[in-house]
């Protein structure tokens, strides 16, 4: 066998060993998974479980409203009391769109509209439609980052 064959089979077995160690990896986050931990967030809001809403929710996270903009502390304050506020809230999710980044596969853009109702008995009181857009992250698991959201109908 001459140098150069000796060479080919080597990067040939140093190709199968990526392979089979990028085999071994952790599969990337998916969408599906990203979906989920915005259903997990959802169904907390709606059970009135903030702690499992605020896991959801990046350490550096800002939600932009046409109001101003809050961050992580301010935005817990804010859920906490709309949550002693009103007994009852309805959260209806439609037209999510989710794009994870190809090159990074860690993040993503979610857009979607949220119809959220809330009361204090059987009827609500209150409600709003609005159209969102999020950025989140992916370490561990996924949270969102950013969120902006404004009312559609003003």
């Amino acid at each position: 066998m001459n140098y150069s064959q000796k060479q080919t089979g080597s990067a040939v077995l140093a190709g199968i060993f990526l392979l089979l160690c990028t085999g071994c990896s952790d599969p990337p986050p998916d969408e599906a998974a990203l979906r989920a931990a915005l259903d997990e967030a959802v169904a907390a809001l709606e059970a009135r479980d903030l702690a499992t809403v605020m896991a959801r929710v990046d350490d550096d996270f800002e939600l932009d409203r046409k109001e101003g903009n809050l961050g992580y502390q301010a935005t817990r304050t804010l859920l906490m009391h709309s949550l002693r506020r009103y007994q009852d809230i309805s959260i209806t999710l439609t037209n999510i769109q989710v794009r994870i980044d190809p090159v990074s596969l860690d993040e993503a853009d979610v857009t979607f509209n949220a119809l959220l109702t809330a009361g204090r008995g059987w009827l609500p009181e209150d409600g709003n439609l609005y159209r969102v857009s999020s950025r989140w992250i992916h370490d561990d698991r996924w949270r969102v980052q950013h969120l902006e959201s404004r009312r559609v109908l003003e």
